[in-house]
């Protein structure tokens, strides 16, 4: 997706490709940290099971969810980071509260 022009034209040059790549990390590094400690906790250190699998599935599930709304926030400021770096004309017209911002960032060639 990010190599059509459109898309590339906006995400390019901005903050976006790096907030990309660290959420990437972090997703991956959380979720093997704390995969990595319920297998060290529940098979070499204690030797029994989990105290409960249900509350170490709900702490994995709030991660993720944490991690998703990392995600879709910092997509969609880097979307209107990358809009305002491409309208060098008018940079940052949507600070009045316009309804069309994340529509305009996303699509710029449609609005």
């Amino acid at each position: 997706m990010m190599a059509l022009p459109d898309v590339q034209r906006i995400t390019h040059y901005n903050n976006w490709v790096v907030a990309h790549a660290h959420i990437g990390v972090l997703g991956f590094a959380g979720v093997t940290a704390l995969g990595g400690l319920y297998f060290i906790l529940a098979g070499a250190i204690t030797g029994k099971p989990l105290h409960s699998t249900f509350l170490a599935d709900l702490q994995l599930l709030a991660g993720a969810d944490r991690h998703h709304r990392i995600r879709i926030v910092l997509t969609i400021v880097g979307l209107i980071q990358g809009q305002a770096w491409y309208d060098t004309a008018n940079p940052l017209p949507h600070l009045a509260g316009n309804p069309a911002l994340l529509y305009h960032a996303a699509f710029p060639r449609y609005s």
